[in-house]
């Protein structure tokens, strides 16, 4: 590799400089990069082929029909995620919003409980990965152990992707989008196709509630009421590219449309996937007996070796989901860093003249990731009960980001790109109150109780921490606008 200048062109400088930062990345990523962001970290391939049990035994089949209820809900809060997107276009997603419009202190809750969600989705990824993908596949022992040390193999090889070779990570990004549309979108259809020509298919399915429970089936809580739940796990983190917005060129522009654009395929093409499979599916009473259904219908329409095929596709989708994962971990413990707000700062804030990247933070946030795998994960329940977390944070990052965004409205900066002027708050008004419903369909079931327990375990962490960066970086922690404090080594980046 030779090591040449960064191009630091002018809009780079004027952006990052508006807000007092000095550019320290190249922006090589365009629109079909940050759409590829999107695509991998909302994955509607890994989130159907996890959830797919899901649906056909809580609240049946019928449940699809809600999809698209989640997805107007999502929609509107990624409007408002978007905007926030155009008016601060840095690295960190609401970490900078908050704390230049509210006070560093809420915006360093924001940031911590963010990194906590990133390295929570590494560990969700890469042991789906292992338990369903590579055992399977490739016939390995069952056992926690062989899942661990799979884990800690994929996690290491991301965290060398993403630290040596952004150009690399890029690729495998968009090998991700080719098997999200191919091998989800494209199979699925010819699964329903072949399961209609063998007399398979059976559109009843699409209206039938299965093997669920239908006592208080259409209840407050009930299980048709759960069914949302598809959507809000699948259409979330679609701000994954706001987090790479200083590697992007024209971020205020490209950004937002690509976090647009994501929600919009998603939910499309998540949708597409979800009918076809569940008229695709044989026998609901026996495929919903099953632990990997999806699989099993595949197998009924195209036989083993399309399932092994299958496989390979969900292998890459994981793959990516988890790359990304870490490689946004990494730019939200940076972007906090810099402003000498993360413990550890003097190493975390620094980009590598070599590669262009934040090599500590990201370094950092799979070690995090790894020690977790490592100490929680042969405890079945704890290990659960944390990644099922996942869903709640995000979604009370999204709720305080409305929150903001509602009590800030008047004092935003100046935005280019993307604007929904008047627009902006009925649609803030009805995505929070949207928001505040799914917390509470997150929250309530006594089913996620645990889950509920270990995000306030999480939020707990952060106010420890927070409490011990205060004693010792009061400056910092309480300073109104970050500035341009930055560690920073020689700007160089290098040919991949």
């Amino acid at each position: 590799m030779s090591s040449r200048p960064i191009d630091l062109d002018v809009d780079n400088k004027d952006e990052n400089q508006r807000f007092g930062y000095r550019p320290l990345f190249s922006r090589s990523i365009r629109s079909l990069t940050s759409l590829a962001i999107g695509i991998a970290v909302t994955s509607v391939t890994v989130a159907v082929f996890s959830l797919f049990s899901f649906l056909l035994t809580t609240p049946g089949p019928r449940g699809i029909w809600l999809w698209w209820v989640a997805c107007a809900g999502q929609f509107l809060v990624a409007l408002i995620c978007a905007q926030f997107a155009a008016h601060f276009p840095l690295t960190g997603f609401t970490y900078q919003s908050a704390s230049r419009l509210i006070h560093p202190l809420v915006g360093w809750g924001f940031g911590w409980l963010y990194a906590i969600l990133w390295i929570v989705a590494i560990i969700g990824a890469d042991f789906g990965l292992a338990t369903q993908v590579v055992v399977p596949l490739f016939n390995l022992s069952t056992s926690i152990g062989m899942a661990e040390v799979v884990c800690v193999i994929v996690v290491v090889l991301q965290a060398a992707i993403v630290i040596l070779s952004v150009q690399l990570m890029k690729l495998v990004n968009n090998a991700a989008v080719a098997t999200e549309v191919v091998g989800g979108l494209l199979l699925a259809l010819v699964v329903l196709l072949t399961a209609l020509f063998t007399g398979h298919a059976h559109l009843s399915n699409v209206i039938s509630t299965g093997t669920a429970d239908t006592h208080g089936y259409y209840n407050y809580l009930g299980p048709f009421m759960l069914a949302l739940l598809l959507g809000i796990y699948t259409i979330s983190t679609f701000e994954g590219p706001s987090n790479f917005a200083e590697e992007t060129v024209n971020p205020a522009r490209i950004v937002p449309q690509a976090m647009m654009r994501t929600v919009i395929y998603s939910s499309v093409a998540g949708f597409i996937v979800l009918f076809a499979f569940v008229w695709a599916t044989p026998n609901l009473a026996r495929v919903s007996s099953l632990p990997a259904p999806l699989p099993a219908v595949i197998q009924a329409s195209l036989g083993s070796v399309w399932e092994h095929i299958f496989l390979v596709v969900i292998l890459v989708s994981y793959f990516s989901l988890g790359l990304v994962c870490v490689a946004t971990g990494g730019r939200v413990v940076f972007a906090m860093s810099r402003d000498k707000r993360f413990p550890g700062y003097q190493a975390f804030s620094k980009v590598s003249p070599r590669f262009g990247t934040p090599a500590y933070a990201t370094a950092f946030v799979a070690l995090a990731a790894i020690i977790f795998i490592v100490s929680v994960a042969r405890i079945p329940t704890t290990f659960e009960n944390v990644l099922s977390s996942s869903a709640l944070i995000i979604t009370i990052i999204y709720l305080g980001t409305l929150i903001v965004y509602l009590a800030c409205r008047p004092r935003l900066p100046e935005a280019h790109g993307f604007n929904l002027g008047r627009w902006g708050l009925p649609i803030a008004i009805v995505a929070l109150l949207w928001t505040i419903f799914a917390v509470l369909l997150l929250s309530l079931p006594a089913e996620f109780r645990s889950g509920v327990e270990w995000t306030g375990i999480l939020l707990a962490s952060g106010v420890v921490v927070g409490a011990v960066m205060l004693v010792f970086k009061r400056a910092e922690m309480m300073g109104r606008d970050p500035g341009p404090r930055v560690e920073t080594e020689t700007a160089t980046s290098t040919e991949h």
